[in-house]
């Protein structure tokens, strides 16, 4: 029989032990439990991967040792501003960010970031209002630009992004008035953001006119959307706006 598996033995026998056991038990699992904080919150920040772990398997791991989700690093960062980036894959952490609605949806039970952040969603990092949220960098995020014009790449990308957006509004954590509130149709306004530019658009049409606005005002050009090897499926509707 393992640790663990004492353990669950011992737990499941919890109301057949004597109170004054109990107590001791209540208080050696508490310290067991602050002790497990810090490896949860570096599996959060840094080990998440959709290829390998179910959402459930990590959403049992955070309602299990809650606390992991509210502890900072040293750029002042919780685990929910981490899973975004990721270098070794250009920049992008395509394995970790379909868990961002489950980061966000717990984190809002603890109020991540303060009350009204969303589990974390409108923080800006280290409180710079220059830096963008992570729902801004949600419909905007594309590879570096080096690489942007593999069309594969990006559009793998635009996918995963753009399927976080409709979950997180499933879950009434993306809201209409966020995408004209936090300008974010100019923001996907991008190559490699087609899907999620028409998907915002489809659902805040009038926000079209922030977007026109930009254009006119803007002092130099934005980088075009038609792009070499684009369909002319995908030109024909950029066209339209």
């Amino acid at each position: 029989m393992t640790h663990t598996e004492e353990l669950l033995k011992l737990l499941q026998s919890e109301e057949a032990i004597s109170p004054l056991m109990r107590v001791i038990i209540n208080d050696r699992a508490r310290v067991f439990l602050d002790a497990l904080k810090p490896a949860a919150e570096r599996f959060l920040r840094n080990e998440l991967d959709f290829d390998k772990y179910a959402v459930d398997e990590v959403r049992t791991l955070i309602q299990s040792v809650p606390g992991a989700l509210l502890i900072r690093n040293n750029d002042g960062m919780y685990p929910i501003q981490s899973i975004t980036w990721d270098y070794s894959d250009d920049g992008f952490n395509s394995k970790a960010i379909p868990f961002l609605p489950l980061l966000a949806e717990e984190g809002s039970k603890l109020n991540v970031g303060g009350v009204g952040m969303r589990g974390g969603l409108l923080i800006k990092p280290r409180n710079d209002v220059e830096s963008e949220s992570i729902l801004e960098e949600l419909v905007s995020i594309h590879q570096c630009e080096g690489n942007y014009s593999v069309e594969s790449k990006r559009n793998k990308i635009d996918r995963i992004c753009l399927n976080v957006i409709k979950d997180l509004r499933k879950k009434n954590l993306f809201w209409k008035d966020d995408i004209k509130r936090c300008n974010l149709l100019v923001k996907a306004h991008h190559p490699s953001s087609i899907e999620r530019f028409s998907y915002l658009l489809e659902w805040c049409p009038e926000a079209c006119n922030q977007l026109m606005q930009s254009e006119m005002d803007r002092t130099s050009p934005l980088m075009p959307l038609m792009h070499d090897g684009r369909s002319e499926h995908e030109s024909s509707n950029l066209r339209r706006y």
